[in-house]
């Protein structure tokens, strides 16, 4: 169970005289980054079938500059180790992932951040949005998304996306847009019934 943060400030602000301040802003944001990379996974594993594993880890760079404009480049580093279906293991930057991948990856990553911000208690919310949430994904990924989606703990989830695309096959409920010339129209449609999918 995740410590709340005002405990965790309260306990940093004990430790305050004892430890540098750069050092306990770092136990923090590691912290932060484990449980978001534990949240984030479980829904990875969802979205992959279980064949990625993401790293989370904050790194800092010097950064050089003409004259005095030197600083520090604070990032999160991400990676994937990836299983292949030979049983090897390969580690990939997200940039070096496919598109589909990293979207994967992203919507983990976010779905994560939002079950860390409701734990924390920070933010919680009963409806998700998603516009576009299946591009870049072939018939499993668009599937493997959908598993994942019907297994949040919201209970509304409203999809944006293209009329005639995986999205509009896979839904409970379809309501279309209609763009006219000085207005939008909302109008329900019938939404295919998932056996025949």
């Amino acid at each position: 169970m995740a410590t709340p943060l005002p405990a965790c400030l309260r306990a940093c602000t004990c430790m305050r005289p004892y430890v540098p301040l750069a050092r306990l802003q770092g136990f923090i944001v590691e912290g932060a980054l484990l449980e978001l990379q534990r949240h984030a996974q479980e829904y990875l594993d969802v979205l992959s079938s279980g064949t990625f594993d993401l790293h989370l880890r904050a790194s800092t760079e010097r950064k050089a500059g003409a004259g005095a404009c030197t600083g520090v480049l604070e990032r999160i580093d991400k990676t994937v180790i990836i299983r292949l279906p030979d049983g090897r293991r390969a580690m990939r930057r997200v940039e070096q992932l496919s598109s589909g991948e990293r979207r994967r990856v992203a919507l983990a990553l976010a779905l994560g951040y939002a079950a860390l911000a409701a734990q924390r208690g920070a933010l919680s919310s009963n409806l998700v949005v998603f516009d576009e949430v299946m591009q870049h994904l072939d018939e499993d990924g668009c599937r493997a998304v959908f598993r994942c989606l019907r297994g949040l703990p919201q209970t509304s989830v409203l999809l944006c996306g293209q009329p005639h695309s995986m999205t509009a096959r896979l839904v409970d409920h379809l309501l279309v847009v209609t763009k006219g010339p000085t207005s939008a129209r909302l109008s329900p449609k019938a939404a295919p019934d998932p056996q025949e999918v």
